[in-house]
């Protein structure tokens, strides 16, 4: 794979007729903490509520859900329109 990009490198080179740029190189880890203690980081402001057993998010939460499948054909469920209430009858 190096050799692939070192080649791909020489002839795009040659191509534009310019020498390749050279990478920038890394600033030390000093300067970048002291720019960070200079410039910090903007907080943004955040108001946190702790929940109350009396939220609506909370209350459908405790609910019990009911398990039956409502079809397309209204608040019968499933095993309503596909016949398994008759065969429990008989």
């Amino acid at each position: 794979y190096a050799a692939i990009r070192a080649e791909y490198a020489d002839r795009h080179a040659e191509l534009s007729g310019s020498p390749l740029k050279s990478k920038s190189t890394r600033k030390p880890l000093a300067c970048i903490i002291g720019y960070l203690e200079i410039h910090p980081s903007k907080k943004p402001n955040v108001i946190r509520t702790t929940p109350s057993l009396q939220t609506p998010t909370t209350k459908r939460m405790l609910a019990t859900p009911n398990h039956t499948s409502l079809s397309i054909l209204g608040k019968r469920n499933y095993s309503h329109h596909n016949g398994l209430d008759e065969r429990l009858m008989k």
